[in-house]
């Protein structure tokens, strides 16, 4: 969407409340499944079971193999069940969405749980909210076949999510995946006008559709859970694209740097600007920013030779006229605050940048070795010491080099919390 039309959107957004229907909304809980017959009736007995129930329940079977149609047998008088042939999880999701016209469209993966109590919740909190189009949470994450039993609170590892003001929430969500689409209850409106998931995103589809979702309407977040997420070994994928778990990390990366691509030619530079600003014609301190923050989105998701050319470009002749913000500072410390996965390459990209900004300037190179120190911290409170051991090699190599030992052993202790 071009910048003025998304800035003019938001205040329509803003200007305008959410309609109220004097009947209660109506909602559909939309289940995607293929070959999970075994955990799939877990799934929809959370569903089936809510204290505020669904209006509707569509599950579409993506061409299972196994004996999904069996078990969903058993549910014909409860669910709705549409079969397509296998495409992937996007065009299952669309295949439910074109079958619906409830308010409110939820979606659970067939090897979650749904909290008792989540459409309720969800509901509760739009209702109090007629500035917010749509709402999420973070989740409880479990390791079992069996489902656990209430209350998940200081029994289950949360994995939250940040409360971010609804304007701040695409970029906020540009630079790191910011929640579960599980996790969601979304206007049907919300999802035709943007056109539905991307069928050509065999992964990373959730991550699209939620960026697509927040750049054009205002989200809010839930302070509680409201699903459960299974970790499994168990195959995920389409058909011809299976995959274990070992592998889950190593394909995510890889749909997320073509997403992010795709992403850097489709946005303009305007648009990785605060949304209240992006109207505003660029002049120099605002080309600097937007480049800034568009480096630091693509480091974080391993597009490191674009976020290098963001780096020199914000940072050439005639853009560091004015003194750097603390935000810029931010983000360049966020930049380099990455997954272990991206670690061969984001050690190789803060030898770059430090070779770039050092003459250039220097704050940005520190403020990025510290979002290398914030990641080397996450991985000893984790306690995967390998990696961390590496990170912290790579860290000191890097600095020594450039003449900075005692900065390295700064980093270093305070990762250790010395």
């Amino acid at each position: 969407m071009h910048a003025a039309n998304l800035a003019s959107q938001r205040q329509r957004n803003e200007r305008t409340p959410r309609p109220m229907k004097n009947s209660a909304p109506t909602v559909v809980i939309i289940i995607p499944t293929y070959n999970r017959a075994q955990l799939l009736p877990q799934a929809l007995e959370s569903v089936l079971n809510q204290s505020r129930p669904p209006d509707e329940v569509i599950v579409v079977d993506d061409g299972s193999t196994d004996t999904t149609a069996d078990v969903l047998a058993h549910y014909k008088k409860r669910i709705r069940y549409l079969r397509k042939s296998n495409g992937g999880l996007p065009s299952a999701l669309n295949h439910g969405l074109a079958a619906t016209d409830a308010d409110y469209v939820a979606v659970l993966d067939d090897d979650d749980l749904a909290i008792p109590d989540a459409l309720e919740r969800h509901l509760r909190f739009l209702a109090s909210r007629p500035d917010i189009d749509f709402s999420y949470s973070g989740c409880y994450r479990f390791w079992s076949d069996t489902p656990p039993t209430p209350p998940y609170a200081g029994s289950l590892e949360i994995y939250d999510c940040a409360d971010v003001d609804p304007d701040s929430l695409f970029l906020h969500a540009l630079e790191s995946y910011p929640f579960h689409t599980q996790g969601m209850l979304v206007p049907l409106r919300c999802y035709r006008a943007i056109g539905g998931f991307d069928e050509s995103r065999l992964r990373a589809e959730d991550y699209d559709m939620i960026l697509r979702l927040a750049q054009r309407f205002r989200g809010g977040k839930l302070k509680e859970p409201v699903f459960l997420l299974r970790e499994h070994g168990g195959d995920r994928g389409p058909a011809h694209e299976r995959h274990g778990i070992e592998e889950r990390d190593a394909v995510f990366l890889h749909y997320g740097r073509q997403l992010f691509a795709d992403l850097r030619e489709k946005l303009t530079l305007a648009q990785y600007l605060p949304a209240d600003s992006q109207t505003v014609p660029l002049d120099d301190l605002r080309t600097r920013r937007a480049l800034l923050q568009r480096a630091c989105v693509m480091a974080r998701h391993g597009l490191f030779d674009e976020a290098l050319e963001d780096l020199d470009a914000a940072t050439a002749t005639g853009f560091l006229d004015q003194p750097l913000t603390e935000e810029e500072r931010r983000m360049c410390s966020r930049m380099m605050d990455i997954d272990p996965m991206l670690l061969e390459g984001g050690a190789t990209f803060l030898r770059q940048a430090g070779a770039l900004l050092t003459d250039r300037t220097p704050s940005l190179f520190y403020a990025c070795v510290k979002g290398f120190g914030w990641s080397l911290s996450r991985e000893l409170r984790n306690r995967r010491y390998r990696s961390s051991a590496a990170m912290a090699g790579k860290l000191v190599r890097i600095l020594c080099g450039r003449g900075s030992l005692s900065f390295a052993g700064r980093i270093c202790r305070h990762a250790a919390g010395l």
